[in-house]
C-alpha cells in the first residue's frame, strides 16, 4: 500500500472517531455495551435468556396454577406441592430424597418470584 494512501485512511478514521464524539463518545459506547450485557446476563436461566414474564409463567407452571392467580391461591398450592415433594418425606431412599430435593429448591423459587411479582 503506498504511504499515502495509508496517510489518507488513518486521518479518515481520526475525523470518524472526532465526529462520534471522540474519546468521550468511545467511552459511553463502551458503557451502554457493558450495560446492554449485564441486563442480558440478569435474565439469563438454565434454559438460556427469559424474559421476566416467561419467568412468571414458568414459575405458575411449576406451581401448576392457571397464569394469573391470586397470591392465596399461590401460598396454598406452593404448600400442597411441598407437602407432597418435601426432603423429609422421602428421607428412605437416597434418590427420591436428591429428586425431591431439586423439585422443592425450583418450587421455593417460583414461590418467591410470584409473592415479589404480586407485591408489585
Amino acid at each position: 500500500m503506498k504511504p499515502r494512501a495509508t496517510l489518507n485512511r488513518i486521518l479518515d478514521r481520526i475525523s470518524e472517531f472526532e465526529t462520534d464524539g471522540g474519546f468521550a463518545g468511545a467511552f459511553r459506547r463502551g458503557v451502554k455495551r457493558i450495560k446492554a450485557e449485564q441486563q442480558r446476563m440478569r435474565h439469563v436461566s438454565e434454559d438460556g435468556p427469559l424474559s421476566y414474564y416467561t419467568k412468571i409463567r414458568q414459575a405458575y407452571a411449576r406451581l401448576e396454577l392457571p397464569y394469573g392467580a391470586d397470591q392465596d391461591e399461590v401460598r396454598r398450592a406452593y404448600r400442597q406441592l411441598m407437602r407432597r415433594y418435601h426432603p423429609d418425606r422421602h428421607a428412605s431412599d437416597p434418590d427420591r430424597e436428591r429428586v425431591a430435593t431439586e423439585i422443592s429448591q425450583k418450587l421455593t423459587v417460583s414461590y418467591n418470584l410470584l409473592v415479589d411479582h404480586l407485591k408489585r
